[in-house]
């Protein structure tokens, strides 16, 4: 699950907003002001005890903010999720805390939990929420206060990410397998076709951030729409799977360019023997993500 917000069914980011916004879904300032812990009337303090009495039904570690996130669903979201397609039912809810890690210094490559950064919690109402695909979003900070950031905005941009898999009902967690008889829920991402686009171009003319990657292929899909019209700095780590599958489809490079600073790349490579030792089926991919102009990723992988 990514929990985000939700008011209007446009996708057309609100124009004020720069990327140095969208970066905050990391780096957030805490708004001090006194404001209601409320949003999209969801009270942080009528779920704060989440963790205590939800449901943990997965983990995930995003390599973009270095963040552990442990999700949590009541018992309505728990029941339904174990369906191949679920169809979440009103008052289902799903709540993450986000963890900011370290390396264990007595396991040098280990990293650990090292404190909450913020709490996202995810309510499904389908006549409330009739406008955000029947979800309503709240993200609050590690003390339940909200950020200083754009609501409609952000609203905007996570949407437009949620709305990558409507076959799951617009949810991203999946229960995680915890014995070696169970059967992995898998879903084909039967519904990203209709919110991602690509255009096909020539990379003579691409930026040169990317073009120092791209030797030696001429064209590239330039991703469109509105995962670019309303990305924030998660978007970058979050479409690498889009961009992947584009890129195995076509024999060509696929990125996400929202400005010289802050872009994601997929290129595809031949004969790698990593992927071929692996398994004869598997192809490799180089994978780059750049953010606030810093290489956060660069990697290999056999997919």
């Amino acid at each position: 699950m990514q929990s985000h917000v939700v008011m209007k069914k446009t996708l057309v980011l609100v124009a004020s907003v720069l990327f140095s916004n969208w970066a905050n879904a990391y780096f957030e300032i805490t708004d001090t002001g006194k404001k209601p812990r409320e949003m999209n009337g969801i009270f942080y303090d009528n779920y704060k005890d989440f963790t205590k009495k939800w449901h943990l039904v997965t983990v995930r570690y995003r390599q973009d903010s270095g963040e552990l996130r442990f999700t949590y669903a009541n018992d309505l979201a728990f029941n339904a999720m174990k369906k191949l397609k679920p169809n979440y039912p009103d008052g289902a809810m799903f709540g993450k805390v986000g963890f900011t890690t370290e390396d264990d210094p007595s396991f040098s490559s280990s990293k650990v939990p090292s404190g909450a950064k913020r709490y996202q919690l995810m309510l499904k109402d389908k006549k409330k929420y009739a406008e955000s695909d029947g979800w309503g979003y709240a993200l609050f900070d590690n003390k339940g206060n909200l950020f200083q950031e754009d609501i409609v905005a952000k609203t905007q941009s996570c949407v437009a990410c949620h709305r990558i898999v409507p076959e799951r009902d617009y949810v991203f967690s999946r229960p995680m397998l915890l014995h070696s008889d169970s059967v992995s829920p898998l879903i084909s991402g039967g519904g990203s076709e209709k919110i991602v686009q690509f255009e096909k171009l020539e990379l003579k003319r691409a930026p040169a951030e990317l073009t120092k990657f791209t030797a030696p292929f001429d064209i590239y899909n330039s991703m469109t729409g509105a995962l670019q019209t309303s990305a924030f700095a998660g978007t970058l780590d979050e479409v690498v799977p889009l961009l992947t599958d584009k890129s195995r489809k076509t024999n060509a490079p696929s990125a996400l360019f929202l400005d010289k600073d802050n872009f994601s790349l997929v290129i595809p490579k031949k004969d790698s023997k990593k992927c071929l030792e692996q398994n004869s089926l598997l192809q490799a991919f180089r994978i780059v993500v750049q953010f606030n102009s810093k290489l956060i990723r660069d990697t290999e992988a056999c997919l």
